[in-house]
């Protein structure tokens, strides 16, 4: 199985892999909760699908 994350990219050299679910049609997919799983990054390709990351203290809707 795997555990969702979204990979965002900065100016520079800058990244930060967030964890998030991953809505599509028909999936719902959840991200890990524990601090020692590890994450797999997930891209937007389909049209639809749909992530909510998932920072310290808000979530961020992205969607194709």
């Amino acid at each position: 199985h795997i555990h969702p994350s979204f990979l965002l990219k900065g100016k520079g050299k800058q990244k930060i892999k967030l964890p998030c679910f991953y809505i599509s049609k028909k999936n719902i997919i959840f991200p890990s909760f524990g601090e020692f799983t590890g994450t797999h990054n997930l891209k937007l390709e389909n049209s639809g699908d749909e992530f909510i990351l998932i920072s310290k203290n808000e979530l961020f809707c992205l969607d194709s």
